[in-house]
């Protein structure tokens, strides 16, 4: 057992014990929810200012497992909430992740200059373990500009979820 105080697990953004730890290149951890989230509005870490890519965000396996030994030795109300807390992610990451891939399926991508587009799907080739490659093209983009994405990556989210967001269109995820 790992006895740490729980005080030192919680994300700088929302200020609550880490649901779903991730870490940028900058070595920061965050709430996947939390990060992402805002990195729609800024493109850089909360916590130091560099310059953050979701791309490049891995999930903390060891975080994960620091979060669940130290919530062991917390009280009911604490593992209650963060439970709560994990229901809250995974309802958001019901509404975020496409999962369901068909052509000409319209999906929302992040581009190679870090810009939410809409896109379609355009081509799909079945990988293993309900993995994808899609190809896929942006909306009123050239055809030269097509792209291979794995069906997992971090860039692709359901239609409207990034570019539009209460009638308002997202543009950009860092600020030049």
């Amino acid at each position: 057992k790992i006895n740490i105080n729980i005080d030192l697990l919680k994300c700088p953004i929302c200020l609550d014990i880490i649901v779903q730890p991730v870490l940028t290149e900058c070595g920061h951890c965050f709430c996947m929810k939390c990060l992402f989230e805002g990195l729609i509005i800024k493109g850089n870490c909360s916590t130091c200012r560099s310059y953050t890519n979701i791309r490049n965000v891995k999930f903390s396996k060891i975080f994960k497992f620091i979060i669940d030994s130290a919530l062991e030795n917390e009280n009911e109300l604490n593992r209650v909430n963060y439970l709560s807390r994990v229901k809250e992610y995974n309802e958001w990451n019901e509404k975020v992740v496409e999962k369901d891939f068909f052509i000409n399926k319209s999906i929302d991508v992040l581009d190679q200059e870090n810009i939410w587009c809409k896109a379609e799907i355009k081509e799909i080739i079945k990988l293993y373990n309900e993995r994808y490659l899609l190809r896929i093209h942006y909306k009123g983009w050239n055809q030269i500009y097509d792209e291979y994405i794995y069906s997992t990556s971090k860039r692709i989210c359901k239609k409207d979820f990034l570019t539009l967001r209460n009638g308002i269109i997202i543009r950009y995820t860092k600020i030049l």
